[in-house]
C-alpha cells in the first residue's frame, strides 16, 4: 500500500529526540497477538497487500489495546487507515481513552471518497495530559461485511517524565558487568547459592527488546533442588521440601514490568507447600546475545500453615519462545521452626501466546502500584524530623536483626521502611516481599471481620455459639470468642493451652473443619463467659465459622469485597488459608480466621491506617461498627488482664499499658496486633505506626516506640 499522507512525515519531526516507543505494531509478523476483538462482523484477520500486512476489520468489528504509559509525558499516539467499500456515514475510526474506556476521543476516520483499498492515511493526536494508562481502539463502522477497514503502523511515544511508581522507561545501555547468572550458568544444569543482588534490576539495564505473553513451564521440579537447614532441625518431618511445586503459569510483560496472571495463595499439589507469584522486571544486558532478562520473585508457604519462605528466580528468554533454564533460591523466611535455604536449576519452556484479560491485568497493576503509600527509606526519617534528635538505630532494635524480615514507621502518610533482610543480601523484590499474619489474622479477620458484621447485622456480637454439640457453648456469645473469654479451657496458665501437644497434634495439624471444629468445641466450661482470658487460637477460629455461616457469601471473600478491596490492599490479600475438605477441591473450605493471611507492607500500615486514623471509613462510609473500634482503640480503658500488668486483650487487639514506659501523667493503653515468631504492628497516638515482621520470637516494641516520641508526644 502507499501512503498519501504527509503526516507521518511531519510527526517525525516533530516527537523530541527524546520521545520513546511505548507500543507499536505493524502487523509484519502476520499476527495481531495483543490486541482484544470484540463487535459483530466476520472474523479480523492480517491481510496482505503488496508484501504490507495490516489488520483488516470489517462491519462493526473493534480492535483494542492498552498501553501502560506512567513514567511519560507528551504522549502522542499515531496510526494509518486505509478502507474500502465504504458508503454514506459508514467510516473507520481510531480513538483513545485515557480514563478505563469510559470516554473515547477520536483521532483518525477514513470515510467515503477516501476508500480505495489501497492508500493509507495517517492520523495522530498529542494527549492533553500525563496519565497511567492509554487505550487504542480501531474500529469499522459499517453496516456488512463487506465493509473493510485496514489498520496500520500504530504506534504510541512520549518522553520520560519525573514520576512516582517505577514505571518509567529503562534508560541504561546495557552495558552491565555481570559475574553471576550468566548466559554460560543460565544455560548449564548446575546451580549455586549467590548474593541476591543478581537477581536484581542494575542500574545499567536496557530497556527489553522481547516481550513476554504466555506460559512458562518448568521441568524436573521433583528431582532436583538443594535445601540446608539454617539453625533448625525440622526438614525430616516433611515430605520433598527440597523441591518446588509443579510450575506452569501465565505472565503479560508491560514495558520492564511482568506479572503473573495468577496472584494469591495458589494452592498446589505438592505435599508441603504453595506458591505465592509476584511481578518482577525485565530487561536487556549486552551480553545476553539478544535475549530478554527476567527475574520473579516467588515464595512457599507451608500448606495448611503460614510460615513463609521468600524466593527468587531468573532466566533469558526471546519472543520466539527461546529460553534458558531457570535459577532459582529461597534465602529468606519469616518462620521460626523452619529455616532454610535453597537453590536449584531447572529446565523450561516459553509458550508465547495471546493473554485474553491482559489489558485488564496491566490495568490493574498499575492501580495497585498507584495507590502505594509513599515509602522512604529508614535512616530518612531522622533528617525528615532533624529537630527531634532521632537515633535510627533504636528504630526495628526490639527485634534481633539476624531474625528480622523487614520493620518500618509510619509518621503523617509516609512509610519510612527497611530494606527486606536475606541471609543473602537484600531481598530484591522488597515491596512485593510475602509476609506472613500468623495471629495478626486475630485482628485483621476475627476483629474486622465481627466489626464488619456488627455493622452489616446489628446483634451480631451477642449471638451465640451453635456450632459445639455441648449445649453450654450457648452461653458464649461471638465477641466472647473474638475476646478469648469463653470460659473453656484446661489450663489458665499463660498460653498452656496454646502450646500443649494435644492443640498442635489436634488442631494445627489437623486441615479439615470438623476436625478443627472438635478440639474447638473441647474444652470444658471453668468460668462464666465474659471474665476470663485464656489464649486459643481456636476461639478465632471458631468465631470465623460462626461469622461464615451467617454471611450469604464466603466470609473471607466479603472483608476482601467490603473492605480490603475498597482501601487499595493488593491482590496477595484476595486469599487466605483455608481447610482442605476434599481431594477434588482441596485447599478450598472454611478460611483459618486465626492465622493463614499473607501480606505486602503496604497491605499491613493501609490496614492499621483504616483503623487508627480513618476510624473504620472508606470513602466516607463507616465500615466498621463504630462503638467496637473505640473499645478496641482505648478512647476509654476496655479489655481483660492478659498475663502480666502491661498487658491486656480486647476484641482481637493486644493493649499495652504505656504509661510507665513514656512516664506519662495520665493512663496510656496502645492496641497492638501480634503473631507468632515476632510480629508487631502498633497503632501508636498520634497517627504513628510500628511494623515488624521477623521470627526472633520477641514482640517488644518500645524501642522504636521511644524514639518516635521524640517526634510527638505519645502522651494524652
Amino acid at each position: 500500500m502507499k501512503n498519501k499522507s504527509i503526516l507521518i512525515l511531519a510527526s517525525l519531526f516533530c516527537v523530541s529526540a527524546s520521545a520513546q516507543t511505548l507500543f507499536s505494531d505493524d502487523f509484519q509478523d502476520g499476527n495481531f497477538d495483543g490486541w482484544i476483538i470484540s463487535g459483530s462482523g466476520a472474523q479480523a484477520i492480517t491481510n496482505q497487500y503488496a508484501s504490507n500486512y495490516s489488520l483488516r476489520l470489517v462491519k462493526q468489528k473493534q480492535a483494542t489495546q492498552t498501553v501502560l504509559t506512567q513514567g511519560y509525558d507528551n504522549l502522542t499516539v499515531s496510526v494509518d487507515i486505509a478502507g474500502y467499500l465504504l458508503e454514506y456515514n459508514e467510516r473507520c475510526i481510531a480513538k483513545y481513552s485515557t480514563d478505563n474506556g469510559n470516554n473515547w476521543k477520536v483521532f483518525s476516520t477514513l470515510e467515503n471518497g477516501q476508500d480505495d483499498g489501497v492508500s493509507l492515511y495517517t492520523g495522530s493526536a498529542t494527549l492533553p495530559t500525563q496519565t497511567a494508562q492509554v487505550m487504542i481502539s480501531l474500529a469499522t463502522q459499517g453496516n456488512n461485511n463487506a465493509d473493510y477497514c485496514y489498520f496500520d503502523n500504530i504506534s504510541l511515544t512520549g518522553e520520560p517524565a519525573s514520576v512516582s511508581g517505577g514505571f518509567e522507561p529503562l534508560t541504561g545501555d546495557g552495558n552491565v558487568s555481570r559475574t553471576l547468572l550468566t548466559p554460560a550458568v543460565l544455560n548449564n544444569d548446575n546451580a549455586s547459592l549467590t548474593n541476591n543482588s543478581a537477581y536484581a534490576l542494575p542500574s545499567n539495564a536496557a530497556h527489553p527488546s522481547n516481550t513476554f505473553s504466555g506460559t512458562l513451564t518448568l521441568f524436573d521440579e521433583s528431582i532436583r533442588g538443594t535445601l540446608q537447614e539454617q539453625g533448625t532441625n525440622i526438614a525430616s518431618s516433611y515430605t520433598s521440601p527440597e523441591h518446588l511445586p509443579e510450575f506452569e503459569f501465565e505472565f503479560v510483560q508491560t514495558g520492564s514490568h511482568i506479572i503473573p496472571l495468577e496472584r494469591g495463595l495458589i494452592a498446589t499439589t505438592h505435599p508441603s507447600w504453595h506458591y505465592i507469584l509476584e511481578p518482577g522486571r525485565v530487561w536487556n544486558e549486552n551480553s545476553d546475545n539478544g535475549f530478554t532478562r527476567v527475574a520473579l520473585p516467588f515464595a512457599l508457604q507451608e500448606a495448611g500453615a503460614n510460615c513463609t519462605h521468600n524466593g527468587v528466580l531468573s532466566f533469558l528468554f526471546k519472543d520466539d519462545g527461546s529460553t534458558s533454564n531457570v535459577a532459582y533460591q529461597i534465602t529468606g523466611e519469616t518462620c521460626a521452626y523452619f529455616k532454610f535455604n535453597s537453590w536449584g536449576m531447572l529446565g523450561a519452556s516459553y509458550t508465547p501466546s495471546s493473554i485474553t484479560n491482559s489489558a485488564t491485568v496491566k490495568s490493574n497493576y498499575v492501580d495497585e502500584v498507584t495507590r502505594r503509600m509513599p515509602t522512604k527509606d529508614i535512616s530518612e526519617l531522622a533528617s525528615d524530623y532533624p529537630t527531634a534528635n532521632i537515633n535510627t538505630a533504636q528504630l526495628g532494635s526490639d527485634q534481633s536483626t539476624s531474625d528480622q524480615t523487614v520493620f518500618g514507621v509510619v509518621v503523617d502518610g509516609i512509610n519510612y521502611v527497611s530494606s527486606c533482610k536475606t541471609r543473602m543480601g537484600d531481598y530484591p523484590f522488597c515491596e512485593v516481599m510475602a509476609l506472613p499474619s500468623y495471629s495478626t489474622a486475630k485482628s485483621v479477620v476475627g476483629a474486622v471481620g465481627l466489626m464488619r458484621m456488627e455493622q452489616k447485622y446489628p446483634g451480631t456480637k451477642t449471638q451465640s455459639v451453635n456450632q459445639c454439640y455441648a449445649s453450654s457453648w450457648s452461653e458464649v456469645s461471638f465477641e466472647n470468642l473474638l475476646d478469648m473469654a469463653t470460659g473453656r479451657y484446661n489450663s489458665d496458665g499463660f498460653e498452656v493451652d496454646e502450646g500443649d501437644s494435644t492443640t498442635a497434634n489436634n488442631f494445627f495439624l489437623k486441615y479439615t473443619n470438623s476436625e478443627k471444629l472438635n478440639h474447638a468445641c473441647t474444652y470444658t466450661k471453668k468460668a462464666t463467659a465474659g471474665t476470663k482470658w485464656v489464649y486459643h487460637t481456636s476461639d478465632t477460629y471458631l468465631l470465623g465459622v460462626q461469622l461464615n455461616a451467617l454471611e450469604s457469601t464466603d466470609l473471607w471473600d466479603m472483608l476482601y469485597a467490603d473492605v480490603w478491596k475498597p482501601l487499595g490492599v493488593s491482590p496477595l490479600m484476595s486469599t487466605t488459608s483455608r481447610t482442605t475438605e476434599s481431594t477434588s477441591n482441596p485447599w478450598n473450605g472454611q478460611p483459618l480466621s486465626g492465622y493463614g493471611l499473607t501480606y505486602h507492607y503496604d497491605d499491613v500500615v493501609k490496614i492499621a491506617e483504616f483503623l487508627s486514623k480513618d476510624q473504620g471509613v472508606i470513602n466516607g462510609i463507616q465500615i466498621l461498627e463504630p462503638t467496637m473500634l473505640a473499645q478496641t482503640l482505648q478512647t476509654q480503658a476496655h479489655g481483660l488482664n492478659a498475663g502480666s500488668q502491661y498487658d491486656s486483650y480486647d476484641n482481637g487487639f493486644w493493649i499495652w499499658n504505656a504509661q510507665q514506659a513514656f512516664s506519662c501523667t495520665n493512663a496510656l493503653s496502645i492496641p497492638y496486633m501480634s503473631g507468632y515468631g515476632g510480629i508487631v504492628v502498633s497503632l501508636l497516638p498520634n497517627d504513628m505506626i510500628y511494623y515488624a515482621f521477623s521470627d526472633s520470637n520477641d514482640y517488644g516494641q518500645v524501642n522504636t516506640a521511644l524514639e518516635l516520641h521524640k517526634i510527638r508526644s505519645m502522651c494524652n
